[in-house]
């Protein structure tokens, strides 16, 4: 049971969904340059709240649930309306950033509900990294639909990753 609601732990989580709604709103503006880099901290601040968790024992179900909700705006949503700007806001990269939100929730419930130690699916995090290097390497249109298919099955498999920390 964890003992705080209001942590440390959780005010990096609640940090990082800021940053990702701040990435939002710099998609919104087509300024892709200044989303991947929050999209970039909220990625620094996902790796820290989980260390943090552990560290001074406030991990548990409450902060689980509120690292799940950032990382859907951050790495999730974000993520997606990137896909879609790289595709030329057409019907395909529609898909793409829908498939791409799908398999980002679908990931994060069934990893809150199970109850193994391994990652089950590639991370949402490494979705946000996908885009967010697709757009650095300049890549754009059909490319960014097929890697939006791609990272979608990727985090909705049942391949096993084992959790190092």
């Amino acid at each position: 049971m964890e003992k705080r609601y209001l942590s440390l732990a959780n005010s990096l989580s609640l940090s990082g969904a800021s940053f990702g709604l701040l990435a939002i709103i710099e998609l919104y503006f087509s300024n892709l340059l200044a989303a991947s880099l929050l999209i970039l901290l909220a990625v620094l601040l996902d790796f820290l709240d989980g260390k943090v968790a552990r560290k001074t024992g406030t991990a548990g179900d409450f902060g689980k649930n509120i690292d799940s909700l950032s990382d859907i705006v951050s790495f999730g949503v974000a993520p997606a309306l990137m896909a879609w700007q790289l595709t030329a806001n057409d019907l395909l990269g529609l898909v793409g950033a829908l498939l791409i939100l799908s398999a980002g929730i679908f990931r994060l419930a069934r990893y809150n509900t199970l109850k193994i130690k391994d990652y089950l699916g590639m991370p949402i995090p490494f979705n946000a990294l996908i885009f967010v290097a697709a757009y650095l390497s300049g890549l754009e249109g059909f490319a960014v639909f097929l890697l939006a298919i791609m990272s979608a099955l990727l985090m909705a498999s049942t391949f096993k990753i084992k959790k190092r920390f």
